[in-house]
């Protein structure tokens, strides 16, 4: 059915398999929001964050297998730039305070000296 150049899908035409599956994919998708909603009732955000950037290999892993599609170079650029960005802050964090303080300081206190 077309209204003004738009097409309005048509749920009436689905096999009884269609629903099924659209069905299961709809509590596979409520269990998956219910488990991550207690993980993070459970667990600190920050020890979990590692995990969320698996979702970025299950995406490309699937946009793979189900619709044979790889992603191009400029992807690839910005996969990059995420998970080297989170390397950087996880590499930051394991500074210890005092050291990431004592290096601020340094830079900040260096005065030039008169001739």
């Amino acid at each position: 059915m077309r209204i003004s150049g738009q097409i309005v899908p048509s749920f009436a035409n689905l096999p009884g398999w269609a629903w099924g599956v659209i069905l299961v994919a709809g509590a596979l998708a409520a269990a998956s929001f219910i488990l991550i909603a207690e993980a993070f009732r459970r667990a600190d955000a920050g020890m979990l964050a590692p995990f969320q950037y698996l979702e970025i290999i299950g995406a490309t892993a699937a946009g793979y297998l189900v619709f044979a599609d790889f992603p191009d170079a400029l992807t690839w650029v910005g996969i990059g730039i995420i998970l080297s960005s989170r390397l950087y802050v996880f590499w930051r964090e394991q500074i210890p305070s005092n050291r990431a303080g004592m290096l601020l300081r340094r830079r900040r206190t260096r005065r030039i000296r008169s001739r």
